[in-house]
């Protein structure tokens, strides 16, 4: 199927994010950006002699677009944010273990462990991972096996965002979130969506910072809303 103009455009520019922010918010030189991405859009499609002008006019439409329907989902995420409460749970570790030897004893696993300070179980293709309170640890592997090779990571801490049901049906929260986490320099371990919570699993050197940083816009949007 041939590629349209517009759609080549629309996937250059959502594969560089720092771009996509700029059209979303109306912060760009459109001229600019036409000309530096003229030759990559040159190979999309397969032909050269591309106007730039044209790409110009595409990247503006493109931006209104995107600044409406930006208006929208920040107006959302705002009110989700400003009813949104914080928690922490530290002393965690990470276990993942291939599926072979985990999946037969799983359920015996969380019935040995339902009373647990934390757990949480992810079922991946090949592996489930197990983010686990540290103290119970050794009880885990002892339950799933002495043989059965895992993968370990220790020092981790969760900060856990509990929102309002609107979280279900809002596009671009947990985007938001871990957006802010990466532009503040904190990598994300784990990511767990659970219904209404959003439970974030970083080291523990980084988890008053990432409290800090997601307290302060929780804050910022319950300030703002009351103006």
């Amino acid at each position: 199927m041939r590629k349209t103009l517009t759609s080549v455009v629309w996937n250059i520019v959502t594969s560089r994010p720092s771009i996509l922010t700029c059209l979303a918010k109306g912060l760009i030189n459109y001229s600019a950006l036409a000309r530096d991405i003229v030759r990559d859009v040159e190979r999309e499609v397969g032909v050269g002699g591309v106007n730039v002008n044209t790409i110009k006019v595409i990247l503006i439409r493109l931006s209104n677009k995107l600044r409406s329907n930006l208006r929208s989902i920040e107006d959302q995420i705002l009110h989700i944010l400003a009813r949104s409460a914080l928690r922490l749970e530290t002393d965690l570790v990470v276990l993942t273990i291939n599926r072979e030897y985990i999946q037969p004893k799983i359920a015996v696993l969380v019935q040995e462990l339902r009373n647990a300070r934390f757990l949480q179980v992810t079922q991946g293709i090949n592996t489930y991972t197990i983010v686990l309170a540290k103290e119970i640890m050794n009880k885990a592997l002892s339950i799933i096996g002495e043989k059965a090779p895992y993968e370990l990571i220790d020092d981790q801490s969760a900060i856990i965002l509990i929102s309002p049901r609107e979280i279900l049906t809002t596009p671009g929260f947990v985007s938001y979130v871990t957006g802010l986490l990466a532009w503040s320099g904190i990598n994300i371990t784990q990511i767990i969506s659970c219904h209404l919570d959003t439970i974030l699993i970083v080291s523990t050197n980084d988890i008053m910072k990432a409290y800090t940083v997601l307290q302060s816009v929780i804050t910022s949007a319950r300030r703002f809303l009351t103006k």
